[in-house]
C-alpha cells in the first residue's frame, strides 16, 4: 500500500513540475470566439455582429538557453465574422418602384487569413503560461444588401485590406492535452476566449 501511495505522490509530481507547457517543437491548436470588434467598428442602434470565430496554431521553433521556460512560437490563424445595419428607408429600385420606409439590412463579411509570432513564458510548477503575439495578415471583405434590388453605396472603406495587432495571453491545462486560453489586444476583437489541444 506504502508502494502504491508513493508511486501516485511521484506521478502528480511529476505532472506538475514535469516539461514546461510550450517549447521548441510543441504544436498548439486552438479554437476561440472573439467579443469586441477591434478595428472592425460598428455601434448604434441597427448594427450587429456575431463573435469573432476562429482557429489558430503555434508551434515552438526556439527554446532560450539562459531563460528557462521562455520560448518562441510561429504560427497561423483564421477567422470569420459577420456584421450588419438595418435601417429604415424609403427608395427606388431598379425596375423604378418605389419602397417608401422599407427596412434594408446592409451585411458585410470578414474572412481573415494570417500568420502569427508569439513568445512564451511557461511558469515553473504549474501547466500554465503566459505568452505575447503580433498577429498581422489579410482580411477579406465581402457585401450585399438584404435586398438585392436596394440602389445603395458600396464604400471603398470596407474593402479588403492588410492589418497588424498585438495580443497579450494566457493559458492553462488541465490535462497533458487539453487547456484554455485568454487573450487581450488590439486586432479583429479585443478579447478572445476559446479551448486548446496539445497536439
Amino acid at each position: 500500500m506504502k508502494r502504491v501511495v508513493i508511486f501516485l505522490i511521484l506521478g502528480i509530481t511529476s505532472s506538475l513540475f514535469g516539461q514546461a507547457v510550450f517549447m521548441k517543437k510543441t504544436t498548439l491548436l486552438n479554437f476561440g470566439l472573439g467579443v469586441g470588434q477591434g478595428y472592425v467598428r460598428y455601434w448604434g442602434v441597427g448594427y450587429s455582429s456575431t463573435p469573432y470565430i476562429n482557429v489558430s496554431f503555434d508551434h515552438g521553433v526556439y527554446d532560450f538557453p539562459d531563460v528557462k521556460g521562455l520560448s518562441v512560437g510561429l504560427g497561423g490563424y483564421f477567422g470569420w465574422r459577420r456584421t450588419s445595419y438595418t435601417f429604415i428607408d424609403s427608395w427606388r429600385d431598379r425596375h423604378g418602384r418605389w419602397h417608401y420606409s422599407e427596412s434594408v439590412t446592409s451585411i458585410w463579411n470578414y474572412m481573415e487569413l494570417g500568420f502569427r509570432p508569439t513568445i512564451h513564458y511557461s511558469f515553473e510548477g504549474v501547466k500554465a503560461e503566459v505568452y505575447a503575439g503580433l498577429p498581422m495578415g489579410y482580411t477579406f471583405v465581402s457585401h450585399r444588401w438584404s435586398n438585392p434590388d436596394y440602389n445603395g453605396v458600396y464604400y471603398s472603406r470596407f474593402g479588403n485590406f492588410f492589418g497588424i495587432g498585438f495580443q497579450l495571453g494566457g493559458r492553462y491545462f488541465f490535462s497533458d492535452r487539453f487547456g484554455v486560453f485568454l487573450e487581450f489586444g488590439y486586432f479583429a476583437t479585443y478579447a478572445n476566449l476559446g479551448v486548446s489541444l496539445k497536439l
